[in-house]
């Protein structure tokens, strides 16, 4: 019996999962998660925050147990992995403060990509976040429940950062959005930008552009975001200022990377390495309008991809064809979407 291994339980690594286990129901299926959760949509974070969500139970479809029983895959939460021996082809990670050898026949890895966070002076005070992680959303809205901040400064004007600006203002929150470039939404048309910015004035929220956040002041909680232009009071920031892809994994062991430091795939979701594959926010996509292989991180392509490898580390040929760049997001009553 072939043993498949697969390290993250998310979109990518369980999508990659199903589809083995559709193909060869016997297959043996182990994935590896370093959090406590799996199959969830982080995009889901914001309504949680604002108690739109009721529970968080409400942002994920399965739990190691229940996959278990539907599907057969066998998940371990709080398991992190460290490190490949591709010879060998173990996989050696640490649960429970203690190291287990994993070997398998095919290894993907599905492990993500993490906010992006710049060692800004007093970047570490109690009160200020990055969103990614289901851990994330509930450290936040206990924050919140707790301490009931009424300025919050979110630093970096991109969809995650426009989509809390709805959950602070439905919170109440006084909101200002700091944005490093000339203008938020940069890969947006100009056009639509305007609109968002009409839309996000209309329910008060300050935006200040061409604005360098340079450090963070308070006395062990967030007082301030002192910024290149000004001082503004805040007992609450979020820093959303892109992710990176997660390859420490591969990188160290000769995996080829492509734009953005992501793991470059074929459009069979193979690396350069025998026997190990990448999909999700860690891989590259092909896209077809630019013809080339981009660091896209959203969920679309890491479903297809996972499904795509998958496939094809059970035996069945396929490939992924591409993406078109499709992002769409929502603030406030106005729903935005892009292509490219």
């Amino acid at each position: 019996m072939k043993k498949f291994l697969i390290i993250g339980a998310n979109a990518a690594g369980l999508s990659a999962a199903s589809k083995i286990k559709r193909i060869d129901k016997d297959a043996e299926v182990t994935v590896l998660e370093k959090s406590g959760f799996i199959s969830y949509g982080s995009c889901g974070l914001p309504y949680f925050v604002a108690g739109i969500a009721k529970r968080v139970e409400d942002l994920y479809h399965f739990t190691p147990e229940s996959i278990k029983e539907k599907r057969g895959i066998d998940v371990l939460i709080h398991t992190e992995a460290q490190r490949i021996d591709k010879e060998k082809r173990i996989v050696y990670a640490i649960k429970d403060g203690k190291e287990v050898e994993f070997e398998y026949d095919k290894l993907l890895v599905s492990t993500g990509a993490s906010p992006i966070k710049i060692p800004f002076p007093g970047v570490d005070l109690f009160g200020i976040f990055q969103m990614r992680l289901v851990e994330d959303g509930i450290a936040m809205k206990n924050y919140i429940e707790e301490n009931r901040p009424k300025r919050a400064v979110i630093v970096g004007g991109g969809y995650i950062g426009l989509e809390f600006a709805e959950t602070f203002g439905h919170l109440g929150i006084d909101v200002t959005i700091v944005e490093k470039l000339p203008t938020i939404l940069s890969t947006f048309d100009p056009e639509i930008v305007e609109l968002v910015k009409e839309t996000l004035k209309n329910h008060n929220v300050k935006i200040y552009e061409d604005e360098t956040v340079m450090k963070f002041e308070g006395k062990g909680k967030v007082e301030k975001v002192i910024t290149d232009k000004r001082e503004i009071e805040a007992d609450l920031v979020l820093l959303s200022i892109g992710v990176r892809p997660n390859t420490g994994l591969l990188k160290d062991i000769g995996v080829e990377l492509g734009e953005k430091g992501a793991i470059l795939v074929n459009k069979k979701m193979e690396t350069n390495l025998p026997h190990i594959y990448a999909a999700g926010d860690c891989a590259t996509v092909y896209h077809m309008v630019w013809e080339k292989d981009k660091f896209y991180p959203l969920g679309p392509g890491a479903n297809k991809g996972g499904r795509v490898a998958g496939s094809n580390m059970a035996g069945v040929p396929d490939e992924f064809q591409g993406i078109v760049g499709t992002a769409i997001f929502k603030t406030f009553d106005m729903e935005v979407a892009k292509q490219v």
